[in-house]
């Protein structure tokens, strides 16, 4: 887990990787925050920490109004899928991929 903050301490954004699996779990980032660099940053981390377990590649599930910043930092849209939020509650998402090479 990789946290963000602000000059008052404050959390602003957080990333979670599952190096075993080379899986991102997730990246949020506080709308007050957004566009400052603060995700780049976060997803950086989760690179290098990939990177440190002998990844090579990524995979995660972007919410559709994620998938446009994936894909600035290279990420490849590989196909759409479906999340159960809870019983009957779907979110639409976006599999995608990156090389680490």
């Amino acid at each position: 887990m990789l946290v963000a903050h602000d000059d008052a301490d404050r959390i602003v954004g957080f990333a979670e990787l599952d190096p075993d699996e080379g899986l991102v779990k997730a990246c949020y980032v506080d709308p007050d925050f957004h566009r400052l660099g603060v995700g780049r940053a976060l997803m950086q981390g989760v690179e290098r920490a990939a990177r440190a377990h002998g990844r090579t590649a990524l995979t995660l599930d972007a919410s559709l109004n994620a998938v446009p910043f994936y894909l600035t930092l290279g990420w490849q849209r590989e196909c759409a899928t479906r999340h159960e939020l809870a019983p009957g509650a779907w979110l639409d998402c976006a599999i995608m991929t990156k090389s680490l090479r």
